[in-house]
Formats: structure tokens, C-alpha cells, sequence
């Protein structure tokens, strides 16, 4: 697959900056190096596999997963190697390309870990009511990052 990682983050157990905004739902995770706008605290981090491990929960238990990382959905997904494996979850996540470029995630790659373990997908948009082949998925994301924005998707296998 190549560096997933443009920036040396580390995708274990450790400690991570947070930036704390005013609002809620927009914290978020600092990349080494960079440095805050507002007030940061610093937080512990578990991968998602060590989490469910800690509370005894294996991937059969698990059905759906929802990430709202603000740009760090990719991190979140390698640190879940076993729920990716398992071709029963369905995954919502908030695709942001500007936010994962500051997470340093390049889209393409994540594009591509996506069309590993995924074969289809479903934008969360009023008009959208049917899967789309997983491979389509380059045309959304052209899409949201020409408007600067960021699209849900559900992530699914059928």
C-alpha cells in the first residue's frame, strides 16, 4: 500500500495534543509539530483495536462503527485492522480531504485502504439512495474536494 502516513504520526497506544475550540464536535488532534490556535491539553489514545480489546469485545460483536475524527477517519481506520477484516461492518465516516491533508493522510491513499476492505459505499445525501461500487468512489471525492467540504459516507460490503 505505500506510506499512509506523510507525517510522522504514531498509530499506537500513547498520548496525542488536542486542540479544545469553543464549540462542540470541531476539537481536534494536532499533528506532530503543528501548532495550536487555541488552548491544547494533552489526551490519551488508544488504536481501536486495543479499545475493544480492553473492554473484551471482538470484531463478530461489532456491526457498525461510526468516526467523526475531523480529518483523522484514516488513523482511526488502521488502528481498527480487525473491524476492517470483518466484512460484516458497515463504517460511517466524515470525508474531509482538507482536514486529512492536515491529519497527513493523502486521499489517495486512503482511497485505497478503503477499496480494501470496502466494495461499496453510500454517500449520506438526500437524493442518494442506493450503493455505489466502491470504485466510483474517486468521482465524490474529486466532488468534495473541489467545494472544500467534507461528505458522510456509509462504507459496506454486500
Amino acid at each position: 500500500m505505500g506510506t499512509l502516513i506523510r507525517r510522522p504520526v504514531d498509530l499506537h497506544n500513547g498520548e496525542a495534543d488536542l486542540e479544545r475550540s469553543r464549540h462542540i464536535g470541531t476539537h481536534q488532534v494536532l499533528a506532530p509539530g503543528r501548532t495550536p490556535r487555541s488552548p491544547a491539553a494533552t489526551v490519551a489514545c488508544l488504536t481501536l483495536d486495543t479499545w475493544l480489546a480492553r473492554l473484551g469485545i471482538g470484531p463478530d460483536a461489532v456491526t457498525f462503527v461510526k468516526i467523526d475524527t475531523q480529518g483523522w477517519d484514516a488513523h482511526v481506520m488502521m488502528g481498527g485492522r480487525s473491524l476492517l477484516a470483518a466484512r460484516h461492518v458497515v463504517w460511517q465516516i466524515e470525508l474531509s480531504p482538507g482536514m486529512m491533508a492536515r491529519a497527513g493522510v493523502a486521499t489517495s491513499d486512503l482511497l485505497h485502504l478503503l477499496a480494501g476492505s470496502f466494495n461499496a459505499f453510500q454517500p449520506l445525501e438526500p437524493r442518494q439512495t442506493a450503493a455505489v461500487p466502491i470504485d466510483a468512489l474517486g468521482d465524490t471525492v474529486a466532488r468534495v474536494t473541489a467545494a472544500d467540504g467534507f461528505i458522510d459516507l456509509l462504507l459496506f460490503n454486500v
